[in-house]
Parts: C-alpha cells; structure tokens; sequence
C-alpha cells in the first residue's frame, strides 16, 4: 500500500495549535491532517458523506424569492430614516398649530380693540396685549417656515416609500415565506445528517466541528441552519470557509449585514 494513502503526513501528526515558535505553522499543520483524515473517510465508503442541499427541485426557486424579497424590501426606506422623516412632519404640524394659534390670538384682541375706545383702560390693556401676540406670531410664522421645506420633503418621500412598499409588498411577503420554507428543508437535512454520523464539509467542520455534539441547542442548529441558507442564498461555494468572503457593502447592504448577523450569531457558540 502506498504510504501517502495509508498515512497521514509526519509533520502533521505532532502538530497541535500553539505548538513550538510559529503557531500559522502548527494550524496549517493541523488543517492539512484534518484534510488528510477527511479525504480517507470520504474515499473509504464506510462513512456516509453528508449532503447539505435540500432534497427538493425548487430549492433553487426558494434561494432566488428570498433575494428578491430582501432586494425589494431594501428599496424601501429604512425604518431609523422613515421614524425621522415622520418625526420631521409631525414636528411641523405642532408648528402650523402654534402659528395658527398666534393667529387666532391675534384677530381675537383685534375685535376687542376695534370694540373699545381709544381712551379707556380695556382699550390700552388690548393694545398691549395685541403687541405681544402680533410679535408671538411672527415667532410662530417663522418657525414654521423655517421647517416647511424639510416637512415638504419629508411628506414626498413618505408618500413614496408607501406607494413602493405597496408595490414591492408581495414580493417581500415571498421572501419572507420562501425563507421560512428553506430554512425548515435545511433544518431537516442537517438532523438527518448529524443523527446518521455523515461527514461534514470542510467548511462546516471549520465552523461547528467535525463530530457535531449540539444539534439539540437552539442555538446551534440556528446558527448551522442560517450559514447553510446563506451559503445557497447567496452562491457562497467556498469550500473553506462557511460564509465565504466577507460581501461588499455596496447600496444594498442586505448580504452584508447577514454576513456579519451569521458571524456573530457562530462566534457566540462555545
């Protein structure tokens, strides 16, 4: 029998993480016994090899509804700017009201002091009072103005974003549906396959170890799930690494912040 198949490499055998002056060494060391060991298992046949994907056609189908469900639901305001642009309307309103007030205010002390004479107290007491609320207006009036533009704005892009989100909904409610479904097929798939005893890929090995113990925690079979979604949502194939490369944060942020949701949903798994 030939050595190298029979054997796993020497150096590779001493080799534990921290080991001697160069600890990159020792890993690459480790990782290369790993991939030997893999690859003996694999090519035995007395150990099944695991399969990720879904056992279905229209997986695939499923893969593509969640994308453009998170694609759609992206063109849509984010809520931190639609809380904002409300809050720009509303403050708006509160300052019409107040102008509206002052107005009021106004044109009522202007009746008292055309009902009244020159001469008598109630006359000089409306004047005065007609004074204040002439310069309360002018206060109001400003302010109000002074927001009118940014309150226009607001109220355009609202009426935007509700007229898209109503457009864009039921490709949204797919994603979300077709998520759910995928998730529940990839949650099933990696029972079977933990249960069975399949060798996992590398990339999962790296991840949730070679000989998973945990697929009873919530949290685990989470985090496995959402990696496995991620990796066909987003046409991840790296064989290495779970996720992948990490994904431009370009105008839509979506495979971005699910990158880094994934990432550290794994790194909080003991």
């Amino acid at each position: 029998m030939n050595r190298s198949e029979s054997e796993p490499p020497a150096s590779a055998g001493a080799a534990t993480i921290g080991e001697g002056k160069n600890p990159d060494k020792a890993l690459r060391r480790l990782a290369a016994r790993v991939d030997w060991l893999e690859e003996r298992l694999r090519a035995s046949g007395g150990v099944p090899v695991a399969d990720l994907e879904p056992a279905v056609e229209h997986w695939e189908d499923l893969a593509d509804a969640v994308q453009a469900g998170r694609d759609a639901e992206e063109s849509l305001l984010d809520a931190r700017v639609r809380d904002q642009l409300t809050a720009d309307v509303e403050e708006f309103a509160v300052l019409e009201a107040d102008r509206d007030r002052a107005a009021q205010a106004v044109l009522s002390i202007s009746t008292e002091l055309q009902s009244s004479g020159r001469g008598d107290l109630r006359h000089q007491h409306n004047a005065q009072l007609f004074t204040a609320a002439e310069q309360r207006l002018a206060e109001a009036s400003a302010l109000a103005a002074g927001r009118a533009r940014a309150a226009q704005s607001a109220r355009a892009r609202l009426a935007e974003d509700a007229e898209r989100g109503a457009s864009q909904g039921p490709v949204i409610d797919a994603g979300r549906e077709a998520l759910q479904e995928l998730d529940s097929l990839l949650h099933e798939v990696l029972e079977v396959e933990v249960k069975r005893g399949a060798v996992m890929p590398a990339w999962f090995c790296a991840e949730f170890g070679h000989a998973p113990g945990r697929a009873d925690s919530a949290e685990w079979l989470d985090a496995a799930v959402g990696v496995l979604s991620y990796r066909l949502v987003y046409e991840v194939d790296d064989q290495r690494i779970a996720l992948g490369a990490e994904p431009a944060a370009g105008p839509l942020r979506h495979a971005f912040d699910e990158y880094w949701r994934l990432r550290s949903l794994v790194n909080r798994l003991d």
